[in-house]
């Protein structure tokens, strides 16, 4: 006897084939959910027009929303969110993502800049003269001390 794919839409399994031990098909495995990214375990029951279906995880649900455009005939303000015991989750994980996202992008920036400034080609922020004298230190006597210019991007 072979083991079936259990992800489900309203009601009804997939059904293909899967390894033993496991309880989605390849296909199933790689869904993420609509919602949050997670692995999906279902698809969304809504039923419109149509089913709606999209890939669901354990963690969220559809809903309503009227303050939004109404979307597609047969899915009227149909949308997708975190059940409310999960959204706080689900919230923070994004704005960790979005935090570490922010701190990569500033500190690439910031190494970028230091590595202008170490190469000698960038200017001076102060003026914006490049002209070099002996050693390669920058030939303006603007008051700005190097410790701004390794600071200010």
């Amino acid at each position: 006897m072979s083991d079936k794919c259990k992800f489900s839409t309203y009601g009804y399994a997939c059904g293909k084939s899967v390894e033993h031990g496991r309880y989605l098909c390849e296909e199933h495995a790689s869904s993420k959910c609509s919602s949050c990214g997670q692995p999906a375990t279902h698809g969304c029951d809504f039923c419109g027009q149509f089913v709606c279906g999209m890939p669901l995880c354990e963690e969220c649900t559809y809903g309503t929303d009227d303050s939004k455009p109404s979307g597609n005939w047969g899915f009227l303000n149909h949308i997708h969110v975190s059940k409310p015991e999960f959204a706080d989750k689900h919230e923070n994980r994004r704005l960790r993502e979005e935090l570490a996202s922010t701190i990569e992008e500033l500190i690439n920036s910031r190494a970028k800049r230091i590595a202008e400034l170490r190469g000698g080609r960038a200017a001076c922020p102060v003026c914006g003269n490049e002209e070099r004298g002996q050693g390669g230190y920058l030939s303006c006597e603007c008051p700005s001390t190097p410790t701004q210019w390794s600071v200010e991007p």
